[in-house]
């Protein structure tokens, strides 16, 4: 119990009371880790030509958009 204690009296001031702006050593709070984008083309040739639209396996979603609202 006194040992719960300890360790909640050092990490109060860094949990709730202290600015992260001002921290230097937090990058970020909340947020995922970084990955990376990829696409699988059907052809190693596709893939050479870097053109997402030449593929069938893509699908693009811009456009109008119709909703049925109920």
């Amino acid at each position: 119990m006194l040992l719960l204690l300890l360790f909640l009296s050092m990490t109060s001031n860094r949990l709730i009371g202290q600015a992260y702006h001002s921290d230097h050593t937090v990058f970020g709070i909340n947020k995922l880790a970084p990955r990376a984008d990829f696409f699988a083309y059907e052809t190693i040739a596709l893939a050479a030509t870097n053109n997402l639209a030449d593929s069938k396996r893509y699908l693009s979603l811009n456009g109008d958009w119709k909703f049925n609202w109920v």
